[in-house]
């Protein structure tokens, strides 16, 4: 099967390299290293996602349904869950009932709710979530107007005893190693998206949190 480029990839996040090549990241040995959109030294593989709807937010960021377990049928409920890892325990809280209508402009409290139903929508099985509730969850996510800050890399190597701190949105590489004794660690208290045509390496430690997303091109 021949293999997706990274261009082709990010064709389908609406994100266009143009003459732009990707750079190559090397973690030295023993060193540490932070992504984030700070960082501008990265500037030129700093770019934007930019969701017109919940499932391209879940599409781009979120679980993929394959990978969960379909909820039970009149249970809604919020699901913080690791595509890798699908049979591990969810921690699941009741979404709100009421269906969301369609508005201009949402209180703070409609705006919790929304938030709640689109957590549960893009990290846990979509149909935890009533179908009902998505004119107003795309509604609400178009007019956010959402610009997601991502990394875009070629190759990315972490030597042995080295750590990559990725504190953003997603992180897109073509091939990532990560030597024996190296990890990479993901942001803790939110949630972070890494797509990579393939892992390789003794190390492959990925410190992940609930809600992390690894993913490889079907």
């Amino acid at each position: 099967m021949p293999q997706i480029t990274l261009a082709q990839r990010l064709k389908s996040f609406n994100l266009d390299l143009g003459t732009a090549n990707p750079a190559d990241i090397n973690v030295p040995a023993n060193q540490e290293l932070v992504l984030d959109a700070s960082n501008a030294k990265f500037k030129a593989n700093l770019k934007y996602l930019e969701p017109k709807s919940l499932d391209d937010v879940k599409n781009w960021l979120g679980n993929p349904d394959e990978a969960l377990a379909k909820p039970t049928v009149g249970v809604r409920t919020i699901a913080s869950a690791l595509s890798i890892a699908p049979s591990r325990s969810l921690a699941t809280t009741m979404l709100p009932s009421a269906i969301m209508p369609v508005q201009p402009s949402y209180t703070q409290a409609e705006s919790d709710d929304l938030h709640l139903l689109a957590s549960a929508y893009v990290y846990g099985h979509s149909s935890s979530v009533d179908v009902k509730q998505k004119p107003a969850l795309d509604a609400w996510i178009a007019n956010l107007k959402v610009r997601i800050p991502v990394f875009v890399f070629n190759d990315i190597n972490v030597a042995a005893g080295a750590t990559l701190h990725v504190n953003i949105s997603a992180l897109f590489a073509n091939y990532i190693t990560v030597e024996n004794t190296g990890k990479i660690k993901l942001r803790g208290g939110s949630k972070t998206s890494i797509h990579a045509a393939g892992f390789t390496g003794k190390g492959r430690q990925i410190v992940l949190h609930p809600g992390d997303v690894i993913r490889r091109p079907h």
